[in-house]
């Protein structure tokens, strides 16, 4: 449905260009390390104002109103090394469940991320990340309990890659 919003409709082609190869670029848990060189060999261009997009991205609408707001859909992190796509792990994970079940292998992989870039609380408190608290609860929870997540440093870090499966239509034997 991206192609449905009104802020990604009203981004230049640059814009929206720069937004898909984030999107298709950021690791597990929506973080690209910030490579201008390297964003415009891959998408062609010799000119990005990183700064400009950031702006641009981060505006939208009051629904009521009309009026112009600013959210944070990119956020610079990591001392101004890495952005994060704060609505990934949503899009990605979530699957109309509205939130994620820290129980997954995968699951723990992005919140170790999270919390390796220094962001872990930020996606808590600002609503970015949602939780399943535990299997006795009813429906699904923003987290404001920690008590499932402190198991998670247990668990080895970064994203799992799940194993890769033979294509039968590429095998050239």
């Amino acid at each position: 449905t991206l192609w449905d919003k009104s802020w990604f409709l009203d981004l230049s082609p640059e814009h929206k260009n720069i937004y898909m190869f984030l999107e298709q670029s950021c690791d597990c848990a929506g973080i690209w390390p910030i490579d201008i060189p390297q964003l415009k060999r891959r998408i062609g261009y010799t000119e990005i104002n990183l700064a400009s997009f950031l702006t641009t991205v981060n505006k939208d609408y009051d629904n009521l109103s009309g009026e112009p707001i600013t959210v944070s859909r990119i956020k610079l992190i990591c001392n101004k090394t890495k952005l994060w796509l704060t609505g990934f792990i949503s899009f990605q994970y979530e699957k109309g469940r509205n939130c994620i079940n820290p129980n997954i292998p995968a699951i723990i992989g992005v919140l170790n991320r999270l919390k390796d870039s220094g962001i872990y609380e930020i996606a808590l408190t600002e609503g970015y990340l949602r939780i399943q608290c535990s299997s006795k609860t009813e429906g699904y929870l923003r987290i404001q309990c920690s008590s499932k997540i402190e198991t998670i440093t247990t668990i080895p870090k970064g994203c799992q890659p799940l194993p890769r499966v033979k294509d039968k239509d590429n095998d050239s034997s």
